[in-house]
């Protein structure tokens, strides 16, 4: 009985892992992507109002700038880290799924023999 709990504890382990291995490549890839999306609309924002005002750097435009280039890099920073988290995961699901293997191919030649 304690050897079916320890079982399934472990499958559900392997399951949340699975569950948080998918969650953390959507947002990794989320935020990988949104970065430069930004970016280039930051681009794009400060190229139209060059264009509308004809100034090149206008006072009121530096800090809304750094601002941007600030929250562009958190955002990318968070995918970052994401993304790293995501690999730990991937190695730690890598492990298990090897010794479940493992352990499925140990008990198959128990049977035959």
């Amino acid at each position: 009985m304690e050897n079916e709990t320890k079982t399934d504890a472990t499958y559900e382990l392997i399951e949340h892992l699975e569950a948080k291995e998918k969650k953390l490549s959507i947002m990794a890839i989320g935020s990988l992507l949104l970065a430069p999306l930004g970016l280039i609309g930051g681009a794009f924002s400060y190229v139209a109002i060059i264009h509308q005002k004809g100034n090149i750097l206008d006072q009121q435009m530096i800090p809304i700038a750094i601002v941007y280039i600030l929250l562009i890099s958190i955002i990318l920073i968070f995918g970052i880290i994401k993304y790293s988290k995501l690999k730990k995961y991937n190695h730690r699901l890598s492990k298990i799924r090897l010794l479940e293997e493992t352990i499925y191919n140990e008990v198959l030649k128990a049977k035959i023999n």
